[in-house]
């Protein structure tokens, strides 16, 4: 699938008429510190970090918060 969300798939058993697309998330869900705020966020199959709730690609600065 090409397009502006190549993070779609469609889900295996599906037909045309019963069509549901999900997220592929690469990584797992981890708490990430931006420059200007702190958020859940996982990277794609491309690499990229993404907001896991709003699905926005993060820029700059991101390191991942460890917990203690």
């Amino acid at each position: 699938m090409n397009g502006p969300d190549d993070n779609l798939s469609m889900l295996e058993g599906t037909t045309p008429t019963n069509k549901t697309a999900v997220r592929i998330i690469a990584g797992p869900p981890v708490l990430v510190q931006t420059d200007r705020f702190r958020c859940l966020a996982y990277q794609d199959k491309q690499g990229k970090w993404r907001d896991y709730y709003h699905k926005d690609e993060l820029n700059g600065n991101i390191e991942v918060v460890n917990f203690p």
